[in-house]
């Protein structure tokens, strides 16, 4: 069931140090609460992010590969990569685990916490994008 979205906006785990964002996937969002110093340089987090997720070297687990390349079908459209990764796949937890092991001032226990998942009101998002609430786009 989703907070109300004065509950949304007040949510603090440790004091004021805490802020939301939202992740816009265009059907449906998700609402991550993370550190002050984290939400206001947020673009930068995301392509560090980006970065780190579309780098081939990382064994990050959410590598994918088309099906029929899988099967060993090989197919003009689609270039297969010698590892094996054809596109990357990720959710909400992916940038929640990279900004927790990455991104957090390791001097302090502050976390990144997923408080919504998958809630498709658009009325509540536009409330709260009108109340601040960063939102981002996966």
């Amino acid at each position: 069931m989703l907070m109300s979205i004065d509950h949304l906006s007040s949510i603090s785990l440790r004091g004021d140090k805490m802020k939301q964002i939202i992740i816009d996937w265009g059907w449906f969002y998700d609402v991550f609460q993370c550190p002050d110093y984290i939400v206001d340089d947020i673009q930068n987090y995301e392509a560090q992010f980006y970065q780190w997720l579309e780098n081939k070297d990382n064994d990050h687990g959410y590598w994918g590969a088309y099906p029929q390349a899988e099967a060993g079908i090989p197919d003009p459209y689609l270039p297969r990569d010698p590892n094996g990764q054809d596109f990357v796949c990720w959710g909400v937890e992916a940038l929640i685990d990279w900004l927790n092991k990455y991104a957090i001032n390791r001097d302090n226990d502050e976390k990144v916490v997923l408080t919504e998942f998958q809630f498709d009101d658009r009325d509540i998002l536009q409330k709260m994008v009108d109340s601040g609430i960063v939102r981002i786009y996966g």
